[in-house]
């Protein structure tokens, strides 16, 4: 097996992992800043398929991939995702931009959260911060327009309360609603 420039196949070592088992490592020599380390050698094979292998250290491979994707921002950028994402209170954010007509609803990182968002296409109206749009169902990911009722904030705390504590149920929320569908 031919080897690329960087990998010495001469020095090898033998490395047993927490499982007991042994495997092979070969010193590779980074291309970029001439750093040593030792790397498994099944990871720089180089049979039938394309390999993918670069030589560079973790560093330098970090800062080759971020000069690559640098300038492509959003759709461009090939790690983009649609621009929705679920954030970690388990609702869907959508990255907006600043010429969309609800940008004004956006937060810092220019994401509006999906159920707000429907609801103000819907109303035509963007919300104020005092407006809370609830889920019916209690599915924060179903983002229906028939799932949601819009809340003043005062009303939304009150009636999560008294459903927490079991003193109503999901289907009262009509009764502190201020406005739906």
């Amino acid at each position: 097996m031919k080897y690329p420039e960087y990998v010495d196949a001469e020095d090898r070592i033998i490395v047993a992992d927490k499982n007991g088992k042994r495997r092979r490592e070969v010193r590779v020599t980074c291309p970029n800043c001439r750093r040593e380390r030792y790397v498994r050698a099944e990871k720089i094979h180089t049979g039938l398929r394309e390999n993918t292998f670069t030589g560079l250290c973790h560093s330098c491979y970090a800062r080759h991939s971020s000069d690559r994707c640098k300038n492509q921002r959003g759709k461009r950028n090939p790690f983009w995702k649609g621009g929705k994402h679920i954030d970690s209170c388990g609702y869907i954010l959508c990255t907006v931009q600043p010429s969309h007509r609800f940008f004004c609803m956006a937060n810092r990182a220019n994401e509006i959260s999906e159920h707000r968002l429907v609801m103000a296409e819907h109303l035509g109206r963007p919300l104020s911060r005092k407006e809370h749009c609830h889920h019916i169902d209690g599915n924060r990911l179903n983002n229906h327009i028939d799932n949601l009722a819009l809340m003043t904030s005062s009303n939304h705390s009150r009636f999560e309360n008294l459903l927490n504590h079991g003193k109503v149920e999901r289907k009262d929320v009509l009764d502190y609603v201020l406005e739906r569908k």
